[in-house]
């Protein structure tokens, strides 16, 4: 397990944000994960750094792994799965994804100024 740099992890999704992911058909940890490459980060403990913000976003799914539910007659690992373009602005499963990436950033900002 390594520690996840905070300001670092910020850096990398700020990147997202302003920048768009590499991969259309991955979320938001892997995103991190290919910018941290140099960094030996594993997809685990990205997951472990993001999930304790997420778990607080008003619209988190209850999933731990899969954070982003539209439609709560399918759960959470299917709508991922099922998604071609995790991050098209024009459909509502994209537009909860930058919705949380941007609500992450936020959370972060607001904490490192304390």
């Amino acid at each position: 397990m390594i520690q996840i740099d905070k300001a670092e992890l910020l850096v990398a999704l700020r990147h997202i944000r302003d920048n768009g992911p590499q991969r259309l058909d991955r979320g938001i940890c892997i995103a991190v994960w290919q910018l941290s490459l140099q960094r030996d980060w594993k997809i685990s403990d990205i997951t472990r750094a993001l999930k304790k913000y997420w778990v607080k976003w008003p619209e988190y799914s209850g999933d731990v792994t899969y954070p982003i539910v539209t439609n709560k007659k399918i759960i959470a690992y299917r709508q991922y799965d099922n998604c071609e373009n995790k991050w098209n602005k024009r459909s509502p499963y994209g537009r909860a994804r930058w919705r949380l990436l941007n609500w992450l950033i936020e959370q972060m900002e607001a904490e490192n100024k304390i």
